[in-house]
């Protein structure tokens, strides 16, 4: 028999069960491990991802460490009363059944031959991970934050729906795009065994990482192991997070990522202006409905110390023609650092950019440019690069 309060089984159940990201593979099966006084709750997809949370609980010296399976759906429904602590949860196994009590009410479960059995639980083995490298949970966080929006959910291109992880002379390089846009981002680590290498982190691991992150204070240490496919090889095959008295581990993609570096800028562009983020992001934000109608296109007009910001609402299809109903335009003011002409013209997706502009927390933004058909390259302070592709002009 285990003993803990229900409170605390249904935050680690609520934890570990409401899975984010956008593609994901979910069990009914929970896989409960007894060892000493820990109690770990497991969820597994079987093949990919598995992500727990450790308890401490009492347990009868008569129970030996063991491994059960429950199903999911009866625990939710058993513990979806409990609001406040001071309600015991046990579980308990006997004459090959598992009882489980939440408070008063007892639930019987009968193992069926649908059933994972224990010991055939697969679970991501990451029994071979060393350690890779340790950082702050504030700081992991924050980068994971600043790139993550920018993640494909194009499945048929895997690579892109990743966070491409780069570790180099205790600096975590974090990488994200979806080919129309690419945002970098970096922190500072403590590197483990391993002196260098990289990882395709998946979408559905990076969101319980960041929920799992969420929940620990923001000078915390994260341990990040890593599982490689030989000695001499740089990628990671798998990774596991402890966060805190929670582990997020699975498989990463398998590829080599996109060459990022080929966009990342060597020397002053041809057309350089800096924004308040606050200004630029109110002006974006009040141009959305109708560049919303127009692909998402704003037009931007650098010219006499301020950046023009414009955006056609259009009706509806008429013999391959849409008529423009409106046009909505507001300037802010732009630090002009370099211009080869007194105007210039250019346009983009405007909610790619305030995207961007949405992890920053103020100040002021640089942008950059080659030309109208060039990707924008916007930059704040000591925060990553990001890089936002053209969009035409229309006549």
């Amino acid at each position: 028999m285990i003993i803990a309060d229900a409170k605390d089984v249904k935050q680690a159940l609520s934890a570990i069960s409401k899975r984010e990201g956008k593609k994901q593979n979910t069990t009914p099966y929970l896989q409960v491990s007894v060892e000493g006084q820990a109690c770990t709750l497991r969820l597994s997809d079987g093949e990919w991802h598995d992500v727990s949370v450790t308890l401490d609980v009492e347990r009868d010296a008569k129970l030996k460490p063991r491994r059960m399976i429950l199903p999911t759906g009866l625990l939710h429904a058993a513990l979806k009363p409990v609001t406040k602590r001071g309600v015991e949860f046990k579980l308990g196994e006997a004459a090959g059944k598992r009882p489980f009590w939440v408070g008063d009410l007892q639930t019987t479960v009968t193992p069926g031959t649908n059933m994972p059995k224990p010991d055939e639980w697969e679970c991501v083995n990451t029994d071979e991970a060393v350690p890779w490298f340790t950082i702050p949970a504030g700081d992991l966080q924050e980068l994971l934050a600043d790139v993550s929006f920018a993640v494909s959910d194009d499945y048929t291109r895997p690579i892109l729906t990743a966070v491409y992880l780069a570790v180099k002379r205790n600096r975590l390089t974090a990488v994200a795009t979806d080919t129309y846009r690419l945002v970098t981002g970096s922190a500072k680590v403590k590197m483990g065994k391993r002196l260098a290498g990289y990882a395709l982190l998946p979408a559905l691991m990076l969101g319980n990482v960041k929920k799992a992150l969420s929940t620990v204070a923001g000078g915390e240490l994260v341990t990040v192991a890593a599982v490689r496919p030989g000695k001499s090889r740089e990628d990671a095959k798998a990774l596991s997070f402890t966060i805190g008295n929670r582990q997020v581990r699975g498989l990463c993609v398998e590829g080599a990522y996109v060459k990022y570096q080929k966009v990342v800028p060597e020397e002053g562009r041809t057309y350089q202006w800096r924004v308040n983020v606050e200004e630029a992001r109110a002006a974006l934000a009040s141009l959305k409905p109708l560049a919303d109608s127009d692909a998402k296109r704003v037009v931007g007009h650098l010219r006499g110390g301020a950046w023009h910001l414009s955006a056609m609402e259009l009706g509806p299809d008429t013999d391959w023609v849409r008529a423009e109903i409106a046009t909505s335009t507001i300037a802010i003011p732009a630090e002009v650092i370099a211009s080869e002409e007194s105007e210039f013209t250019h346009a983009f997706n405007g909610e790619y950019l305030l995207d961007y502009l949405d992890t920053l927390d103020g100040g002021k933004v640089t942008i950059e440019t080659d030309g109208p058909l060039n990707e924008l390259r916007c930059s704040c302070g000591k925060r990553g690069l990001y890089v936002l592709m053209p969009m035409q002009v229309m006549a």
